[in-house]
């Protein structure tokens, strides 16, 4: 009998590798400037086959395409209209794609902002930021612009409101607060998942847990959590 999952995560596959393909041969002839979200739309085209890459046990072709999808979320910088949201994506699929060198080259190509008002999501952004460069002292300092930020409004715009939790623990580098808060987050992605998105990429996977879980393992620390939405092969 076929494996229901494993005929998604093709699905996935073909999908994605599909849009990604006629996404760049109509970039080929149009200008980016004239359609502003096309970069950003590669990246999460790229993000499908991705996903069903890992789920399938694929991982080169997994990092491959994480890579890629980074490099079309940087490409939408100043391009696509909220460029925090691209911004992010670069910087969790450069995680993903196990590479720390294209990791610190992702990383220095985010910029900051000089502005009163930031988008909800920019702390978080610049936290993953400063966490891969390996400036402990400004990674804290958005980590905290993270758990600051208003929960009631991230969690009314689709965030987590568990996030800012889980970024400052592993700022401070405390292992037992960040595996409760690890677990909180993962907690609310089940939630978020289980209604009506688990078949979706940001349903298997929840990108913001993995990404800080693998932060915290590249400093050393020792995270019990054990969760289907933080995929193994992500993990070493």
């Amino acid at each position: 009998m076929a494996n229901p999952d494993a005929n998604h995560y093709q699905h996935l596959i073909n999908t994605g590798i599909l849009m990604v393909e006629s996404g760049r041969q109509q970039l080929s002839t149009i200008p980016p400037q004239n359609v502003p979200g096309a970069h950003y739309s590669l990246g999460l085209s790229g993000i499908l086959a991705a996903v069903g890459y890992l789920m399938s046990g694929q991982v080169n072709e997994s990092r491959d395409w994480f890579r890629q999808s980074a490099e079309d979320f940087l490409s939408a910088q100043g391009i696509y209209p909220d460029t925090v949201t691209a911004e992010k994506r670069a910087l969790e699929c450069a995680l993903f794609c196990g590479d720390p060198g294209f990791q610190y080259e992702t990383a220095q190509q985010i910029r900051s902002r000089e502005a009163k008002r930031m988008p909800l999501e920019y702390p978080y952004a610049m936290f993953l930021k400063y966490c891969i460069l390996g400036e402990d002292t400004e990674a804290a300092k958005y980590a905290e612009g993270t758990a600051a930020v208003n929960v009631y409004m991230v969690k009314k715009l689709g965030g987590y409101g568990t996030l800012g939790p889980a970024c400052l623990a592993l700022a401070n580098q405390e292992e037992v607060a960040f595996s409760t808060a690890l677990s909180d987050l993962l907690g609310e992605h089940k939630s978020k998942s289980s209604q009506g998105r688990k078949k979706l990429p940001d349903g298997i996977v929840c990108f913001p847990a993995s990404a800080l879980f693998i932060l915290a393992k590249q400093k050393g620390m020792s995270i019990k959590v054990n969760s289907p939405f933080i995929p193994i092969y992500l993990t070493y």
